[in-house]
């Protein structure tokens, strides 16, 4: 009786040579399945949410000084109504630092053998693994805030994507631009190997030894 978590399928190789099919799949049960929770990922830097609440700050300053000018010296509405405009966007101005601030307390990143993790999220988490067989670019950039705290934003481009698939501030220079080398290398790795295997897979079948023999 065939094992039904199994799965026989024809592998070109032995095809080719008269061999019996040898390549097997084995499906494996719900509970040998490893969940993104169980990988014990590495928070960004401890000084990235500060950075953040001071990036912050600087333009909702710049915002609050605008809107206080505009309503005193343009709109001029009554006192009531203007006190009560000021301080709705001051609270949310408020509530926006402070919910950048959380969220950056959520950054977290993992580096596996085969793909590179980040999660971030304050009530709904995002879970994101890109495998290093899809880069296409590695980016490292740092503003003038993140200069002031050592730190950069690693931020990696897959194939066909326009746009950055992970983003990962909060990384101390020197450890940003180790994980770009890493990266780098271990998309080249798998590329060559993509390549030997495409490689070998459009050579012709080796000749059968009674192929080789002459005929008197």
């Amino acid at each position: 009786m065939t094992d039904p978590s199994q799965i026989t399928a024809a592998d070109p190789d032995n095809a080719n040579s008269g061999g019996a099919p040898q390549h097997t799949r084995t499906l494996l049960p719900p509970e040998h399945w490893q969940g993104f929770d169980q990988i014990a990922l590495t928070p960004v830097d401890p000084a990235h949410p500060q950075e953040v609440l001071l990036s912050t700050a600087l333009p909702v300053i710049l915002l609050l000084t605008l809107f206080t000018g505009l309503i005193v010296f343009i709109i001029t509405p009554p006192a009531a109504i203007a006190m009560t405009l000021l301080s709705g966007f001051a609270l949310a101005m408020c509530l926006l630092l402070l919910w950048r601030h959380a969220l950056a307390k959520t950054r977290h990143y993992g580096v596996c053998q085969h793909e590179l993790l980040m999660q971030y999220g304050v009530f709904w988490q995002r879970r994101i693994s890109l495998p290093y067989t899809r880069l296409q670019h590695i980016s490292l950039s740092q503003g003038p805030v993140e200069r002031r705290f050592k730190l950069s934003t690693l931020r990696c481009f897959s194939a066909g994507s326009g746009a950055a698939e992970i983003e990962l501030p909060g990384l101390s220079t020197p450890l940003a631009e180790q994980l770009r080398q890493h990266l780098l290398a271990r998309s080249g790795l798998n590329k060559d190997n993509e390549l030997a295997q495409r490689t070998e897979d459009s050579l012709p079948p080796a000749p059968h030894a009674s192929d080789n023999r002459t005929e008197r």
